[in-house]
């Protein structure tokens, strides 16, 4: 089974629920999701968390590492979580 990572960040409109919504909903049989969250605010992201879904929150960590980079610097970070 093929693993999906989802990247995130806490937004105004919370695009994740759209995201979540419709996966689970679909026909997709494939495995886990994870949902790497990309900021400090993750509590939006644990609704989501269960049987088949698994988020990972940054630590305090890693969010004082990255919290002063640029956009785009954070960005290439959380692509690489994804990918691990």
């Amino acid at each position: 089974m093929i693993p999906i990572a989802v990247c995130t960040v806490a937004r105004p409109q919370p695009y994740l629920y759209a995201t979540m919504t419709s996966l689970l909903a679909s026909d997709w049989h494939g495995g886990p999701v994870h949902v790497c969250v990309g900021g400090p605010d993750h509590l939006y992201a644990r609704p989501h968390a269960g049987r088949r879904v698994t988020i990972h929150p940054l630590t305090a960590d890693e969010w004082e590492a990255m919290r002063h980079t640029a956009v785009h610097a954070r960005f290439n970070a959380n692509y690489r979580r994804c990918l691990q």
